[in-house]
């Protein structure tokens, strides 16, 4: 089996002779993948989260596993309520911030480079830069 054939994140060590593939993940990071985004926190994930247009094809609704947790509101307005899921605060913080940067870079057009600049950006002025950012 070539490298290639193992998942992104992790890497093949050979003990003994013996193939060991061994995950790495660090406690705290985004996983961003298209329309979807998971959040590890102390090593548990938690998502998917993702969005989908809404069916009058106007707004952006927000998911964790398929249920709607948001949507956009107006243009300078988005609602977000995660209560139900009991997540971590932690979690539901990154999961906010970046379901609200997918929801304005949607809207303007942004590029992925641009959506993860600006992720970092808010992630450290809400003291959340302890997460690392990772596009599957």
């Amino acid at each position: 089996m070539a490298l290639s054939d193992f998942c992104a994140g992790a890497f093949l060590s050979i003990v003994n002779t013996r193939c060991v593939l061994v995950a790495v993940s660090p406690d705290n990071q985004i996983l961003l993948n298209d329309d979807q985004f998971w959040v590890t926190f102390r090593g548990r994930q938690f998502g998917p989260f993702a969005y989908q247009w809404s069916n009058d094809l106007y707004g952006v609704e927000f998911l964790y596993r398929g249920d709607k947790f948001g949507e956009v509101c107006s243009e300078d307005e988005f609602f977000a309520d995660l209560q139900p899921y009991e997540l971590p605060m932690s979690v539901c913080q990154v999961a906010t911030l970046t379901a609200g940067i997918i929801a304005e870079a949607v809207q303007k057009g942004r590029c992925v480079d641009q959506r993860v600049s600006r992720l970092i950006e808010l992630l450290h002025s809400f003291g959340l830069d302890r997460f690392e950012i990772r596009e599957l």
